[in-house]
């Protein structure tokens, strides 16, 4: 799914990434997108933002999530069994978005 970040999209946003998740997370839960909407909330250590989680509610409790720890700039990326099923860095993302 993020083979879509080539070389062309080099200013990645948090709006591209935002899309880029609701849609790699309706894949692995085989949810349609427009059905089920894009959470998330600002993570913080010591006061200070780190990352942002992703969930995705679908039905029957399923709940999809991803992870980005801005500081790495890295992804992670969890099913509905709460299983790590992709680990991927986000290239090019500026961190002081979070």
């Amino acid at each position: 799914m993020f083979s879509m970040m080539s070389k062309k999209s080099t200013e990645m946003t948090t709006d591209h990434l935002r899309d880029l998740v609701h849609q790699m997370l309706c894949d692995i839960g085989q949810l349609e997108s427009s059905q089920f909407p894009l959470c998330e909330r600002p993570l913080t250590r010591g006061g200070n933002p780190c990352g942002v989680l992703f969930s995705v509610n679908g039905p029957r409790e399923v709940k999809l999530t991803a992870v980005w720890d801005c500081l790495k700039n890295k992804l992670f990326v969890y099913d509905s069994t709460g299983n790590r099923c992709e680990q991927l860095s986000v290239e090019h993302l500026a961190t002081a978005t979070a």
